[in-house]
């Protein structure tokens, strides 16, 4: 009821300067402590009443944040906004290579000139499609170390994130040196793919040394050579083969 409360208070505040015109109090005398009294009694009844009518107590020196405000000293999230680095991934591509190992004749195995041997791969299907029968391998570029161009890769089917191992047949060239053939997948539109987003191929490189130990055997040879004798330029007499003696 506020309205009562500062009426009463008026009206004590009037009758106090009545009393205090009448007997004109020292400074410091017992009615003028009394008037300050009454006075600071006022005030509080005042500040009660404000309290009443606000509904809570007032605050001084705090600013209210506004909703979707940045704290000071970060940045705010939005509803909606994605946090930085959680995008979406990109999905994967149809055809994708993995190469697993190197089953047989890692990178740099040393063979024998004009050696057959079988190279194989250990791929995984590293895309969203799967590789069916109408999938080939196919020569790509490099050496082809006497392997045919393109050969099937499965009879039955490697589904994504599956394994297979490929072989092919090689030889192994006459002269010494270092070989490297590269290969890739086919799909069955016709298109190359290999390993990763910059279809890579994937291959096989070989070093031929020279043989070691005896290469030509004259002596088992030897009955199948022509042999001749003779002098100046008289023609020769080619005599039998007797043996190795």
């Amino acid at each position: 009821m506020p309205a009562p409360r500062s009426r009463l208070a008026g009206i004590l505040i009037l009758v106090l300067f009545a009393l205090g015109a009448c007997n004109l109090p020292r400074k410091g005398g017992p009615i003028q402590s009394e008037v300050k009294a009454l006075f600071t009694a006022a005030a509080q009844t005042r500040q009660a009443q404000l309290t009443e009518i606000s509904g809570s107590p007032p605050t001084t020196g705090v600013k209210p944040t506004a909703p979707g405000t940045a704290v000071p000293g970060g940045t705010p999230s939005l509803p909606g906004t994605p946090i930085p680095g959680s995008g979406t991934p990109s999905p994967l591509p149809c055809d994708r290579v993995k190469l697993i190992a190197d089953v047989t004749y890692p990178d740099g195995t040393q063979v024998a000139p004009g050696t057959t041997f079988v190279k194989t791969w250990r791929l995984q299907n590293a895309g969203s499609c799967g590789w069916t029968s109408a999938y080939t391998v196919v020569f790509s570029g490099g050496d082809a170390l006497g392997a045919p161009s393109s050969l099937s890769l499965t009879t039955g089917t490697v589904a994504p994130g599956e394994k297979v191992d490929v072989s092919i047949t090689m030889q192994a060239p006459d002269l010494v040196g270092k070989y490297r053939g590269n290969w890739k997948l086919r799909n069955a539109s016709g298109e190359d793919f290999g390993i990763g987003p910059n279809n890579k191929p994937f291959w096989v490189q070989i070093n031929v040394a020279a043989g070691s130990g005896l290469v030509y055997d004259f002596v088992a040879q030897a009955s199948s050579a022509v042999w001749g004798c003779g002098e100046g330029n008289t023609p020769a007499t080619l005599p039998a083969f007797d043996g190795p003696d």
